[in-house]
Protein backbone atom coordinates (compact mmCIF):
# COMPACT_ATOMS: atom_id res chain seq x y z
CA UNK A 1 0.00 0.00 0.00
CA UNK A 2 1.52 3.11 -0.55
CA UNK A 3 2.38 5.67 2.07
CA UNK A 4 1.29 8.72 -0.51
CA UNK A 5 -2.54 8.96 1.24
CA UNK A 6 -0.70 9.55 4.97
CA UNK A 7 1.30 12.49 3.88
CA UNK A 8 0.17 16.22 4.37
CA UNK A 9 -1.53 17.72 1.59
CA UNK A 10 1.69 20.13 1.41
CA UNK A 11 3.99 16.95 0.91
CA UNK A 12 1.80 15.01 -1.91
CA UNK A 13 1.47 18.37 -3.73
CA UNK A 14 4.02 20.57 -3.18
CA UNK A 15 2.12 22.98 -5.47
CA UNK A 16 -0.03 24.15 -2.74
CA UNK A 17 2.81 25.49 -1.37
CA UNK A 18 3.06 28.23 -4.03
CA UNK A 19 -0.66 29.16 -3.02
CA UNK A 20 -0.65 31.85 -0.74
CA UNK A 21 -2.51 31.71 3.06
CA UNK A 22 -2.73 28.04 2.23
CA UNK A 23 -0.34 27.23 4.99
CA UNK A 24 -2.00 29.24 7.91
CA UNK A 25 -5.59 28.10 6.46
CA UNK A 26 -4.65 24.31 7.18
CA UNK A 27 -3.42 25.02 10.33
CA UNK A 28 -6.11 26.69 11.33
CA UNK A 29 -8.79 23.93 9.92
CA UNK A 30 -6.60 21.50 11.80
CA UNK A 31 -7.01 23.55 15.62
CA UNK A 32 -10.40 23.57 14.66
CA UNK A 33 -10.85 19.74 13.98
CA UNK A 34 -9.03 19.17 17.65
CA UNK A 35 -11.00 21.69 19.21
CA UNK A 36 -14.57 20.14 18.22
CA UNK A 37 -12.59 16.44 19.07
CA UNK A 38 -11.55 18.08 22.38
CA UNK A 39 -15.33 18.83 23.27
CA UNK A 40 -16.95 15.41 22.22
CA UNK A 41 -14.05 13.40 24.64
CA UNK A 42 -15.14 15.93 27.30
CA UNK A 43 -18.87 16.06 26.84
CA UNK A 44 -18.29 12.28 26.97
CA UNK A 45 -16.73 12.08 29.48
CA UNK A 46 -18.91 14.59 31.49
CA UNK A 47 -21.85 12.24 30.96
CA UNK A 48 -20.23 9.17 31.49
CA UNK A 49 -18.32 10.18 34.92
CA UNK A 50 -20.08 13.20 36.46
CA UNK A 51 -23.23 13.03 36.07
CA UNK A 52 -23.46 9.21 34.74
CA UNK A 53 -24.95 7.93 37.96
CA UNK A 54 -27.39 10.86 38.45
CA UNK A 55 -28.51 10.20 34.90
CA UNK A 56 -28.62 6.44 35.15
CA UNK A 57 -31.42 7.23 38.49
CA UNK A 58 -33.32 9.63 36.66
CA UNK A 59 -33.83 7.27 33.30
CA UNK A 60 -35.00 4.51 35.89
CA UNK A 61 -37.70 6.71 37.28
CA UNK A 62 -38.70 7.38 33.74
CA UNK A 63 -39.09 3.64 32.98
CA UNK A 64 -41.17 2.71 35.99
CA UNK A 65 -43.88 4.06 37.95
CA UNK A 66 -45.94 2.93 40.99
CA UNK A 67 -49.28 2.28 40.40
CA UNK A 68 -51.93 1.08 43.21
CA UNK A 69 -53.79 -1.74 42.55
CA UNK A 70 -56.61 -3.36 44.81
CA UNK A 71 -56.78 -6.81 44.87
CA UNK A 72 -60.78 -8.42 44.04
CA UNK A 73 -62.77 -9.15 47.47
CA UNK A 74 -64.14 -12.75 47.33
CA UNK A 75 -68.22 -13.65 47.39
CA UNK A 76 -69.24 -13.82 50.78
CA UNK A 77 -71.75 -16.54 50.82
CA UNK A 78 -74.06 -17.80 54.06
CA UNK A 79 -74.73 -21.62 55.05
CA UNK A 80 -77.13 -22.01 52.77
CA UNK A 81 -74.53 -20.98 49.38
CA UNK A 82 -77.38 -17.66 48.88
CA UNK A 83 -74.99 -15.11 47.73
CA UNK A 84 -74.49 -12.02 50.57
CA UNK A 85 -71.84 -9.82 49.07
CA UNK A 86 -71.21 -10.36 45.25
CA UNK A 87 -68.81 -8.02 42.94
CA UNK A 88 -70.43 -5.98 40.46
CA UNK A 89 -68.50 -5.08 37.17
CA UNK A 90 -67.71 -1.58 36.49
CA UNK A 91 -65.30 -0.03 33.95
CA UNK A 92 -63.51 3.23 34.22
CA UNK A 93 -62.51 5.60 31.10
CA UNK A 94 -59.12 7.09 32.26
CA UNK A 95 -56.37 8.85 30.05
CA UNK A 96 -52.85 8.72 30.34
CA UNK A 97 -51.51 12.37 29.58
CA UNK A 98 -48.25 10.93 28.43
CA UNK A 99 -49.85 9.11 25.86
CA UNK A 100 -51.59 11.60 24.34
CA UNK A 101 -50.62 12.96 20.93
CA UNK A 102 -48.13 16.62 21.11
CA UNK A 103 -50.31 18.09 18.52
CA UNK A 104 -53.18 19.90 19.61
CA UNK A 105 -55.65 19.15 16.70
CA UNK A 106 -54.97 15.46 17.83
CA UNK A 107 -55.67 16.30 20.73
CA UNK A 108 -58.94 17.75 20.49
CA UNK A 109 -59.85 14.88 18.20
CA UNK A 110 -59.46 12.25 20.52
CA UNK A 111 -60.99 14.66 23.20
CA UNK A 112 -64.16 14.96 21.02
CA UNK A 113 -64.49 11.54 19.85
CA UNK A 114 -64.55 9.89 23.71
CA UNK A 115 -66.99 12.68 24.50
CA UNK A 116 -69.20 11.50 22.06
CA UNK A 117 -69.07 8.18 23.76
CA UNK A 118 -69.68 9.16 27.09
CA UNK A 119 -70.79 12.12 27.05
CA UNK A 120 -68.60 13.94 28.88
CA UNK A 121 -67.29 17.66 27.86
CA UNK A 122 -64.19 18.24 25.98
CA UNK A 123 -64.61 21.91 27.74
CA UNK A 124 -66.36 23.29 30.37
CA UNK A 125 -68.55 26.18 29.50
CA UNK A 126 -70.86 26.59 32.21
CA UNK A 127 -70.09 29.69 34.04
CA UNK A 128 -69.44 30.29 38.06
CA UNK A 129 -71.85 33.58 37.74
CA UNK A 130 -74.70 31.25 36.18
CA UNK A 131 -74.59 28.61 38.62
CA UNK A 132 -74.93 31.12 41.37
CA UNK A 133 -78.09 32.79 39.67
CA UNK A 134 -79.57 29.80 39.17
CA UNK A 135 -79.31 28.89 43.46
CA UNK A 136 -81.43 29.61 46.13
CA UNK A 137 -81.05 33.43 46.99
CA UNK A 138 -82.30 33.00 50.14
CA UNK A 139 -79.47 30.23 51.26
CA UNK A 140 -76.91 31.87 49.39
CA UNK A 141 -77.31 34.88 51.61
CA UNK A 142 -77.23 32.83 54.75
CA UNK A 143 -74.44 31.22 53.97
CA UNK A 144 -72.80 34.43 52.63
CA UNK A 145 -73.79 36.18 56.17
CA UNK A 146 -72.48 32.97 58.03
CA UNK A 147 -69.19 32.84 55.93
CA UNK A 148 -68.12 36.71 56.83
CA UNK A 149 -69.10 35.75 60.50
CA UNK A 150 -66.61 33.23 60.52
CA UNK A 151 -63.88 34.90 57.92
CA UNK A 152 -64.06 32.02 55.46
CA UNK A 153 -64.20 32.26 51.90
CA UNK A 154 -68.11 32.75 50.54
CA UNK A 155 -66.93 31.14 47.28
CA UNK A 156 -65.63 27.57 49.20
CA UNK A 157 -68.34 28.21 51.73
CA UNK A 158 -71.56 28.09 49.34
CA UNK A 159 -69.46 25.27 47.51
CA UNK A 160 -69.14 22.73 50.66
CA UNK A 161 -72.65 23.96 51.55
CA UNK A 162 -74.46 22.44 48.43
CA UNK A 163 -76.00 25.76 47.91
CA UNK A 164 -74.37 26.24 43.80
CA UNK A 165 -73.83 23.57 41.71
CA UNK A 166 -70.42 22.52 40.95
CA UNK A 167 -69.28 23.12 37.37
CA UNK A 168 -69.54 19.96 35.47
CA UNK A 169 -66.10 18.12 34.63
CA UNK A 170 -64.63 18.47 31.70
CA UNK A 171 -62.43 16.25 29.67
CA UNK A 172 -59.63 19.14 29.18
CA UNK A 173 -59.57 20.45 33.23
CA UNK A 174 -59.16 16.80 34.01
CA UNK A 175 -56.45 15.91 32.25
CA UNK A 176 -54.72 18.97 33.05
CA UNK A 177 -55.30 18.46 37.21
CA UNK A 178 -53.83 15.52 36.46
CA UNK A 179 -50.60 17.02 34.32
CA UNK A 180 -48.00 16.26 37.48
CA UNK A 181 -48.63 12.89 37.03
CA UNK A 182 -48.43 11.98 32.91
CA UNK A 183 -48.02 8.33 33.38
CA UNK A 184 -50.65 7.42 35.91
CA UNK A 185 -53.69 7.12 34.52
CA UNK A 186 -56.52 10.09 34.98
CA UNK A 187 -60.27 8.84 35.89
CA UNK A 188 -62.63 10.72 33.02
CA UNK A 189 -65.89 9.36 34.26
CA UNK A 190 -66.65 5.96 36.31
CA UNK A 191 -69.62 2.87 36.05
CA UNK A 192 -69.72 3.10 31.75
CA UNK A 193 -71.61 0.81 30.47
CA UNK A 194 -70.09 -2.48 29.14
CA UNK A 195 -71.11 -1.44 25.46
CA UNK A 196 -69.70 1.80 25.28
CA UNK A 197 -66.40 0.15 27.32
CA UNK A 198 -66.28 -2.08 24.23
CA UNK A 199 -66.63 0.82 21.70
CA UNK A 200 -63.85 2.55 23.48
CA UNK A 201 -61.56 -1.05 23.29
CA UNK A 202 -62.26 -1.23 19.95
CA UNK A 203 -61.20 2.00 18.94
CA UNK A 204 -58.35 2.17 21.64
CA UNK A 205 -55.61 2.01 18.10
CA UNK A 206 -57.09 5.77 17.17
CA UNK A 207 -57.77 7.21 20.69
CA UNK A 208 -53.74 7.16 21.68
CA UNK A 209 -54.09 7.34 25.86
CA UNK A 210 -57.67 6.20 26.08
CA UNK A 211 -57.45 3.22 28.61
CA UNK A 212 -60.69 1.25 29.89
CA UNK A 213 -59.96 0.04 33.79
CA UNK A 214 -62.53 -2.78 35.38
CA UNK A 215 -62.59 -1.73 38.61
CA UNK A 216 -65.45 -4.03 40.52
CA UNK A 217 -68.12 -2.77 42.84
CA UNK A 218 -69.36 -4.94 46.01
CA UNK A 219 -72.89 -4.93 46.03
CA UNK A 220 -74.54 -6.64 49.29
CA UNK A 221 -77.95 -8.64 48.66
CA UNK A 222 -79.42 -6.80 51.77
CA UNK A 223 -78.72 -3.57 50.60
CA UNK A 224 -77.32 -0.71 53.49
CA UNK A 225 -78.92 -2.50 56.40
CA UNK A 226 -76.52 -5.14 57.04
CA UNK A 227 -73.52 -3.89 55.19
CA UNK A 228 -71.36 -2.89 58.28
CA UNK A 229 -71.74 -6.59 59.03
CA UNK A 230 -70.93 -8.12 56.37
CA UNK A 231 -68.16 -5.59 54.95
CA UNK A 232 -67.57 -2.20 54.32
CA UNK A 233 -69.84 0.31 51.67
CA UNK A 234 -68.08 3.09 50.63
CA UNK A 235 -70.30 6.29 51.13
CA UNK A 236 -69.99 8.96 48.58
CA UNK A 237 -69.08 12.85 49.89
CA UNK A 238 -72.64 13.57 48.05
CA UNK A 239 -74.70 11.14 50.10
CA UNK A 240 -72.47 12.45 53.05
CA UNK A 241 -73.81 16.43 52.03
CA UNK A 242 -77.25 15.60 51.31
CA UNK A 243 -78.05 13.96 55.06
CA UNK A 244 -75.89 17.17 55.96
CA UNK A 245 -78.22 19.23 58.36
CA UNK A 246 -77.51 23.39 59.31
CA UNK A 247 -75.96 22.28 62.84
CA UNK A 248 -73.40 20.06 60.99
CA UNK A 249 -72.71 22.64 58.65
CA UNK A 250 -71.62 25.29 61.22
CA UNK A 251 -69.30 23.07 63.18
CA UNK A 252 -68.03 21.92 60.49
CA UNK A 253 -67.06 25.35 59.33
CA UNK A 254 -65.90 26.08 63.04
CA UNK A 255 -63.72 23.05 62.75
CA UNK A 256 -62.28 24.46 59.12
CA UNK A 257 -61.99 28.14 60.70
CA UNK A 258 -59.59 26.45 63.90
CA UNK A 259 -57.68 24.14 61.37
CA UNK A 260 -56.57 27.53 59.73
Amino acid sequence: MSSMGWKPPEERDPEIQQIPGVGGRLLFMRVVVVLILSLLVYRVYALQQAKGADLATRAEQNQFATLTTDAPRGVILDRYGEPLAVNKPSFNVTIIPAFLPTEESERQGIYQELSDLIQVPVTNTVKPEALLAQANPELVSTYTRLAEIYGASVAETLDQAGVVEQQPDSIEGIVAENSFAPYVPAVITTGVPITVAYQIEQRSIFLRGVRVIPQPLREYSSGEDTAHLIGSMAVSYTHLRAHETVLDLVCRLLLAKTKL
